[in-house]
């Protein structure tokens, strides 16, 4: 079929995977475009309107956004308003071309809570009043029908609070693409597949879900990514054989992606088989092409349990060598290690290195210090640690301050003892 308008206007192909993959040359039916912008430049939904006589609704908060889209949707209900989980009155940032990207702008709290690379419209997006109401509630008042065929969501951080007080048991919505992974678990949960949209290559960050109900029927290849998400379902439900057969799955499907071998390397270790979990750290080692320290700090913590020290302390070592922002946690668990061994002066030196590189130090993080210099029989030094860690925290466990008062006690002794010697 030849589309009188330019079909791939969304740059992930997501218009393109509906019309020819998913409901090829099927006319009348019904979408919803929560975060539409203007209607055409980026959109999901435009061809499937202007082409192929699909009906919907397409929900834009963006003010100036919105003027755009019902000219350029002319038969399409248009809401300038936000998606959220409950009807309410929510603080909206707007993004402004003169400050920041216009298509960043999304509820402040869902913005902070849920995507991780908020800080640029947080910081310079146009605080707005606006009017949200719940995808349920907006279906309802729309009368729309019991069955969606797509819904795309673009809606920078709310769509995981929009879904999950969603009745999926009152309407079925048949395919969905969102960004991000956020609402991977809670869709397969819902009866979902994840799936690939072969027409979308390189930005890998848009997820697509077909309801089962619909997705053996098309012609789909599965994502490792529902795999994973199948199993984080049975781990949650404590059904330990299922999850390991779920994560298995994923490498089948993607052997060459890291991050599942990191899936199922924890979930061994949470389960306390160290021996599998340490050889799946290692081939998920192997197969990185970033190698990053966590990686090497996690299968060190294996090691650790295992109390096979010194080869934990060479994962230890390899991640601090590898990254130079290494996690701090990894440089406080090798100081563990060298002070369980008591290698004192080791175990120092990476404290306070820690302490030095982390912006935030942990209340322990001070303590241990504290406990290291105190078996050194350094007491001033190990009080000062000690006062630092109970400074730090509002509530320090209570034997941080029997240490503390053990060494003040000690160190008065000692000093009692000076005094009368110089007497003498």
């Amino acid at each position: 079929m030849k589309y009188n308008s330019h079909i791939g206007r969304n740059t992930t192909n997501n218009d393109r995977w509906i019309v020819e993959h998913i409901f090829p040359n099927e006319y009348g039916k019904f979408f919803i475009e929560a975060g539409a912008c203007n209607g055409i430049n980026a959109s999901s939904c435009y061809v499937l309107e202007n082409d192929l006589q699909w009906t919907g609704i397409c929900i834009e908060p963006n003010d100036s956004y919105f003027q755009e889209l019902v000219k350029n949707r002319p038969h399409s209900i248009c809401e300038n308003l936000c998606l959220s989980h409950s009807n309410e009155s929510v603080t909206y940032l707007e993004g402004e071309r003169s400050r920041v990207h216009p298509m960043l702008g999304g509820i402040k709290a869902n913005l902070i809570k849920y995507r991780n690379d908020s800080q640029e419209i947080v910081s310079k997006g146009r605080e707005v009043s606006k009017n949200a109401i719940t995808l349920a509630e907006l279906l309802k008042k729309h009368r729309a029908p019991q069955v969606i065929h797509y819904l795309s969501m673009d809606i920078e951080g709310s769509e995981f609070p929009v879904l999950e007080k969603f009745p999926f048991e009152e309407y079925r919505i048949l395919a969905i693409s969102i960004e991000d992974k956020k609402c991977n678990d809670l869709l397969v949960s819902k009866g979902y597949i994840i799936v690939k949209n072969p027409f979308n290559r390189d930005r890998l960050y848009e997820q697509y879900f077909l309801h089962e109900s619909i997705a053996w029927r098309k012609n789909i290849q599965i994502s490792a990514e529902y795999y994973v998400s199948l199993g984080n379902n049975f781990k949650l439900a404590n059904q330990v054989s299922q999850a390991i057969a779920a994560y298995q799955k994923a490498i089948q499907t993607e052997p060459n992606n890291f991050l599942i071998y990191f899936y199922l390397a924890s979930y061994l270790e949470e389960q306390e088989d160290l021996v599998s979990a340490i050889t799946v750290y290692q081939q998920a080692i192997e197969i990185s092409p970033q190698k990053p320290a966590w990686l090497y700090g996690n299968l060190g913590n294996a090691w650790q349990k295992q109390g096979r020290f010194n080869k934990a302390i060479a994962a230890y070592q390899k991640a601090i060598a590898t990254e130079a922002s290494a996690p701090t946690w990894i440089y406080y668990n090798l100081g563990d290690i060298f002070q369980h061994q008591e290698k004192l002066d080791q175990a120092i030196a990476i404290y306070q290195r820690a302490i030095a590189v982390d912006p935030s130090p942990p209340t322990w993080g001070y303590a241990n210090l504290g406990m290291a210099w105190q078996k050194q029989g350094r007491f001033n030094e190990a009080i000062a640690a000690y006062q630092k860690a109970i400074a730090t925290e509002a509530n320090p466990p209570a034997w941080i301050y029997d240490n503390l008062s053990d060494m003040l006690d000690k160190q008065n002794k000692l000093d009692v003892a000076i005094l009368e010697r110089n007497m003498i």
